[in-house]
């Protein structure tokens, strides 16, 4: 018997833990009414890459004579590391070390470190232009017309379907208002990029040729570095 009633409970308790725990999908609307937390910062440091590429053939389906012959790019080898800067002290000795070079001029403003950070919010920059493109528009002429009409007139005005038919849809009796855009705002992290090596071979391939298959040239080019100040990326729904 309480073995019986042991397992009823257990049994009682598992349907109770999948139906509180089950995944249930969410509309459109529930999802944008959704509101993320602080947002995630993310950083990248110390990361190094090393690639290497067989080869990369780019066929001429005619050539000279009617048949095909290629031009091959063979052995290509890359390694890049990638680097989190912290200060301009850090900024400037790093492109210094990974260029090799006695003194950088001009290597650009820096401003603050930055850390990889993702936030769900106004998208500032795409919410500009869209007003800017509302503002050479006859919105009072619009918001007078049929919805089918002032859509095709928004249409006409540059704007993407999915844009014009939300305006439209949402603010067709008080259009003139600023338009909001929300999505994912991507902050970029200060990030240098160094190149340590970065080699390739280029050859030739024909059939029947004699130096088919052999390389005519190595192509090896010195350290460089590239270097990420700053500034933001907006993915928004449209």
């Amino acid at each position: 018997m309480k073995k019986l009633a042991l397992s009823m409970i257990l049994g009682a308790s598992l349907m109770v833990t999948s139906s509180a725990f089950a995944l249930t999908s969410m509309t459109d609307s529930s999802m944008k009414a959704a509101t993320g937390q602080a947002g995630v910062s993310i950083t990248v440091d110390n990361v190094v890459i090393e690639q290497f590429v067989g080869s990369t053939t780019y066929t001429d389906a005619t050539g000279t004579t009617g048949s095909a012959g290629s031009i091959v790019i063979s052995d290509k080898h890359t390694v890049k590391q990638y680097l989190a800067m912290t200060s301009e002290a850090d900024f400037r000795a790093n492109f210094l070390t990974a260029t090799g070079a006695s003194a950088v001029v001009a290597v650009g403003p820096w401003t603050k470190a930055s850390a990889l950070s993702i936030d769900v919010g106004t998208c500032s920059i795409l919410r500009a232009g869209l007003n800017d493109n509302l503002s050479h528009i006859d919105l009072a002429a619009i918001a007078a017309m049929a919805p089918a009409a002032a859509m095709g007139a928004l249409m006409t005005a540059g704007n993407d379907y999915d844009t014009a038919a939300a305006i439209v849809g949402a603010s067709h009796n008080g259009l003139g208002a600023t338009q909001d855009v929300t999505g994912v705002v991507i902050g970029l992290p200060t990030l240098l990029i160094a190149t340590s090596s970065d080699t390739y071979s280029v050859g030739v391939a024909k059939t029947g040729a004699l130096n088919t298959g052999l390389n005519f040239i190595t192509i090896s080019k010195g350290a460089s570095a590239m270097a990420i100040l700053g500034g933001t990326v907006e993915i928004a729904a449209h």
